[in-house]
């Protein structure tokens, strides 16, 4: 059995400046066709865990969509040619005004099974301070948070993809 599902037309049923939504019509295996769904980016995201010691920088942002705050680690796209690396520092600045001396990437994931970009996981370490530089339309809070208040946040209150699976990877990498 194959692993690539031939793809027969694709077919893109909304565009914006931050995404496009569309379909590509497959064959499966038993030769029959599916529409699979995707949703895709102009570029792609990145989540930052910015480590000071014990805490971690967390930014509260009101998500219109979801009508909640979140508590949620800082993140946002990558720009041009940037490296994720270099996203973040830019990110990170604009979001907390914080800097750093240090960025790892430690991976990149499908944010879902439908996402047709990547979202890299970087950490921060060697924070200085500075004055943040908000995008138009970005309405940030920032705190620092112990790091088990932050798990316990992303395991038990209502929370977005921005947080669990980064303090999880930074977690399991020993970072955290």
């Amino acid at each position: 059995m194959s692993d690539d599902w031939p793809v027969r037309s694709t077919k893109t049923e909304f565009e914006c400046p931050w995404f496009s939504v569309g379909y590509d019509e497959v064959e499966t295996p038993d030769g029959s066709t599916s529409e699979y769904y995707w949703v895709d980016r102009p570029q792609d995201a990145l989540a930052i865990v910015a480590i000071d010691g014990n805490d971690l920088v967390m930014v509260e942002q009101y998500r219109p969509k979801l009508r909640k705050h979140f508590l949620e680690c800082p993140g946002g796209h990558v720009e041009g040619n940037e490296s994720f690396e270099e996203g973040a520092a830019r990110e990170l600045r604009e979001e907390t005004g914080l800097s750093a001396d240090k960025f790892n990437h430690l991976t990149t994931y499908y944010p879902t099974a439908t996402a047709r970009y990547e979202r890299a996981v970087v950490v921060a370490e060697e924070l200085k301070k500075g004055e943040s530089i908000p995008d138009d339309q970005e309405f940030i809070n920032w705190q620092y948070v112990p790091v088990n208040e932050a798990f316990d946040i992303a395991m038990n209150a209502p929370t977005t993809g921005w947080t669990l699976t980064p303090l999880l990877i930074a977690s399991k990498r020993g970072y955290i």
